[in-house]
């Protein structure tokens, strides 16, 4: 790419629902940012998946073909080849297609933040880039205005930007793949510095730095408000994992309502001074320093200023209050929120064996896995692809964990069961007659699972 320092393509994946920490990807589209080379991969539902009746509407998508394509076990090692030799994926509203990615490598039995961690690639997110060019390229870009508000939908952003081209279908992973490529390349051709210097500041090591430059400041873009934001960092958690900023754009002074709350903290980030907030590299913002980007000119300076005095009675504060120690996260309830931690290191070597393309199914159920959460990985792998191999009484655990799964009735569960989904059928059809056709054999294949389960 001419001009552009790294490697980019851009991604997107489609999903069977609209959670994304319960959804699993039922697409993924990757294309290079520079050439017009691209990959698809469909993947079939899981055992104890369901589709998000909505979600088919949405992508166009029947039933059969949500049981169509590669288990992503299988996939992995294609997609992750392909990846190689990027060093920034992007992606339209990327905080869900990570949480995607994460869900995609622990379904293989893989480090779940593969898409990031392996070779140092960065996920990083096209929206706010693209609104911020818009912010300070006006005559280059715009966000458009729908029923009265500002719009960041790929799609509406797309037709406002690129109006001779409308033949993509969105809500398909290669479409809006291709639509946010064609964004990127708007900023590529017209301002390719701006492009470098916001990519290098969304790297995650200069994320580190930017965030955690100690009474050093930044300024974050928020693309919802279309606004910037100035913050002063001034002390990191224990771990160096967050570190707490002070907005002065809001700060109006230390009251002492605002040291009882740093004291008293619950860990409830409402109850914090509305001035200081907590920042997490790893969640990249669109977040610089102001002598790094061009115009700055245009981006309005601190409001408020703050003393030596308040700045060192604050650090006081926070180091003899809850916000100084390392935070706990409550235990993760359900298997989908478990991959914190996966794979243990001390199963190294029976992961090496289990992905071994010549090791049989029937040897990979014969694998001793010490650690309970990478016994039950490869246990539900398995399962998906051969679940006879499995011991008698492993199988009879699984078909009673799907069973349950599916039948819940509890309509807070975050997945798809087939109550919820039935219920979702009839309204939408209620509301468009013409969609029966759609979830005829899934409407089908619903009451042929209850009638064969009660």
């Amino acid at each position: 790419m001419k001009n552009i320092d790294k490697k980019i393509a851009c991604f997107d994946f489609e999903t069977h629902g609209l959670s994304k920490h319960f959804s699993s990807p039922s697409e993924l589209a990757i294309v290079d940012q520079n050439t017009t080379e691209y990959e698809v991969w469909n993947f079939r539902c899981r055992p104890g998946e369901l589709v998000n009746a909505e979600a088919m509407i949405t992508c166009k998508r029947s039933w059969e073909d949500y049981n169509k394509g590669a288990t992503q076990f299988e996939a992995y090692p294609d997609v992750l080849k392909f990846l190689e030799s990027y060093d920034h994926l992007l992606a339209w509203n990327a905080d869900f297609d990570r949480q995607i990615s994460s869900t995609f490598c622990y379904a293989a039995g893989r480090f779940p933040w593969s898409f990031e961690k392996r070779n140092q690639r960065n996920i990083i997110d096209a929206l706010p880039i693209f609104s911020l060019f818009s912010k300070l390229f006006p005559d280059q870009a715009i966000i458009p205005e729908v029923n009265g508000r500002l719009s960041h939908k790929l799609e509406y952003v797309y037709e406002a930007n690129i109006p001779t081209n409308q033949k993509l279908k969105f809500h398909n992973a290669l479409a809006d793949t291709f639509a946010t490529k064609d964004l990127i390349n708007i900023i590529v051709k017209n301002e390719p510095k701006f492009l470098n210097v916001i990519l290098e500041a969304a790297d995650k090591n200069n994320q580190m730095e930017c965030i955690g430059d100690y009474r050093d400041s930044f300024i974050n873009y928020n693309w919802q408000s279309m606004s910037f934001q100035n913050f002063l960092t001034i002390a990191p958690r224990p771990d160096y994992k967050s570190f707490f900023a002070i907005n002065l754009d809001i700060f109006g002074g230390l009251t002492e309502s605002d040291k009882a709350k740093i004291l008293d903290w619950d860990g409830d980030p409402k109850k914090l001074p509305k001035w200081l907030v907590e920042q997490y590299p790893s969640v990249r913002k669109c977040c610089f320093k102001r002598n790094e980007i061009v115009k700055s000119d245009l981006i309005p300076k601190a409001k408020n200023h703050i003393k030596l005095s308040e700045l060192r009675q604050i650090d006081k504060l926070i180091f003899a209050s809850p916000l100084n120690q390392i935070k706990e996260f409550d235990p993760a309830e359900y298997f989908e929120e478990k991959k914190f931690g996966f794979p243990n290191r001390r199963e190294g070597s029976g992961w090496n064996h289990f992905f071994d393309n010549k090791v049989s199914w029937h040897e990979k159920s014969l694998i001793k896995f010490h650690n309970p959460l990478d016994r039950e990985v490869a246990e539900r792998i398995i399962y998906e692809h051969t679940p006879h191999v499995l011991d008698s009484n492993i199988r009879y655990k699984r078909d009673k964990e799907v069973r349950e799964k599916l039948l819940n009735t509890d309509p807070k569960i975050p997945w798809e069961t087939v109550p919820k989904v039935m219920a979702q059928i009839e309204h939408l059809e209620q509301k468009d007659p013409s969609l029966r056709s759609l979830f005829k054999t899934y409407r089908s294949y619903l009451n042929e699972y209850l009638q064969e389960n009660n």
